[in-house]
């Protein structure tokens, strides 16, 4: 996860995304990487607790796209 406004940058790895729960509501861009699109219920979790569209997170996981 890596969290950064225009003074300020964060870096942090997390196991779980609750760990991210803190920077929803900020003024900051908040940066998400995720290893492995293999684990769609961790998907669907990321989607479902911060209102991602699905088009779009069907569109990541097929990486053709």
């Amino acid at each position: 996860m890596i969290d950064f406004d225009s003074e300020v940058i964060t870096e942090k790895r997390l196991d779980t995304i609750e760990g991210i729960d803190q920077y929803k509501n900020t003024d900051t861009v908040t940066w998400l990487n995720v290893d492995g699109l293999h684990n769609l219920e961790l998907l669907e979790e990321i989607c479902s607790n911060y209102d991602l569209d699905r088009i779009i997170a069907s569109k990541t996981l097929n990486t053709s796209q």
